[in-house]
């Protein structure tokens, strides 16, 4: 079973909306700098924690981290954010959020490992 490990880069901010069943998928701050989830293609981070409207959340926005799967994924498959905040394989234009460290070949709804690595929108 995959697990959290290593080094990981961390922000921490107030969740505007509440996240408390958001753990392990996409967020992105706002515009006055506070986590909201994540759309469909965009950039972010990975939320830990389970924080209501108000309270202190942490995203993970680089490094080793659990997600939940979106989608069926191959080993290191480029991946995004869809717009449940679930991770699936990147299509053009969508922000490269991540390569995958596990395969997740049942499709939706697993928890598996990827390596959390900003690389741009994939071509």
């Amino acid at each position: 079973m995959p697990t959290e490990g290593g080094t990981q880069i961390r922000e921490a901010a107030v969740a505007a909306v509440d996240l408390s069943a958001h753990t392990n998928l996409g967020v992105k701050k706002d515009a006055g700098g506070e986590w909201v989830k994540s759309g469909d293609g965009e950039a972010g981070g990975i939320l830990k924690g389970a924080p209501k409207a108000g309270e202190q959340g942490t995203a993970v926005l680089a490094g080793k981290s659990l997600v939940v799967s979106g989608a069926a994924w191959n080993l290191y498959d480029e991946l995004a954010f869809d717009a449940a905040g679930k991770v699936v394989p990147a299509t053009t234009g969508e922000a490269i959020i991540g390569v995958a460290l596990f395969e997740a070949a049942g499709g939706a709804d697993q928890t598996r490992e990827i390596y959390v690595n900003p690389m741009g929108t994939k071509a």
